[in-house]
């Protein structure tokens, strides 16, 4: 399990609008620990997300950072030195994982992307890398070129694109894990149906229909999402967006449950990249 950070220091989500305070943010790490959970996934396109981080001792974490999308140079040492920058910011020595923040970095210039990460692992800087995509098209052609250690891609209730077969046995063969985001849908999942943008409309009987199975299985929508991911056979590691201690205490307690996960097969997802894909928002 990663926290995801995206919100420490952004506005970011239609539920998690609140930047996050360095006293708050020490006392969700902290508690984090303690719960069993050592993994934080940020970036530095996140705002201020890794130097709020970085006001914490994050040696006993594994941390994933991006390689910044803005900053994204076809130079290896200009490259180079802007992970270094997120490292400093970060206050440590080296990271468990280097992610390219956009597939479009990584194929503009593959040859210098790779040059990167064989610097980044000889230096002793990251152990594994990989990259962070939104379509199966990016996936394929990255593994055409490249065989990451991860990838990550939104994967939820109505998101379901990286869970079909052919692309899982792909990344099999690629002995590529598949990190999962954007579970909740930046909390599309977790919003009441009735009060929805006009824009959303086209999913309201489907997010209906996906809260009436969680009723019946006597499980909040949260625990829902949650667990569908969390089973999801494909998927190797969650990245759950926390900004609050009592998102934490909800994810936590969620972790714990034994429940038989509703049955969503009447609950079918969606295809329309406009409706699942937040870029189009």
């Amino acid at each position: 399990m990663l926290l995801g950070t995206a919100s420490w220091g952004n506005d970011y989500g239609l539920l998690n609008s609140r930047k996050l305070g360095i006293s708050e943010a020490k006392v969700i790490l902290r508690e984090a620990l303690r719960a069993g959970i050592n993994g934080i996934d940020t970036a530095p396109d996140y705002g201020d997300s890794e130097m709020v981080l970085g006001k914490s001792d994050l040696r006993p974490f594994r941390v994933f950072t991006k390689i910044s999308q803005a900053a994204w140079s076809n130079e290896l040492d200009r490259n180079s030195i802007q992970f270094r920058r997120s490292l400093s910011r970060l206050g440590l020595e080296s990271a468990e994982g280097a992610t390219f923040h956009s597939a479009e970095s990584f194929l503009s210039t593959p040859t210098t992307s790779l040059e990167l990460i064989e610097s980044l692992k000889d230096a002793g800087l990251i152990k594994s890398w990989g990259v962070s995509v939104y379509s199966e098209e990016e996936l394929i052609s990255i593994l055409a070129v490249a065989a990451p250690d991860y990838i990550q891609a939104p994967v939820n209730l109505i998101d379901r694109r990286f869970l079909q077969p052919r692309i899982a046995n792909l990344m099999e063969e690629k002995k590529c894990k598949l990190q999962a985001r954007s579970i909740f849908l930046q909390g599309l999942l977790l919003k009441n149906v009735e009060t929805l943008p006009r824009f959303f409309q086209p999913l309201k009987e489907l997010l209906s229909s996906h809260k009436w199975a969680s009723r019946e299985g006597q499980l909040t929508p949260y625990v829902s999402a949650l667990l569908f991911v969390l089973m999801a056979e494909p998927v190797d590691t969650l990245v759950v967006g926390v900004n609050e201690l009592e998102h934490l205490t909800e994810l936590t307690s969620a972790m714990k449950l034994t429940s038989v996960l509703p049955d969503f097969r009447h609950a079918d997802s969606k295809e329309e990249l406009y409706l699942v894909d937040p870029r189009n928002w």
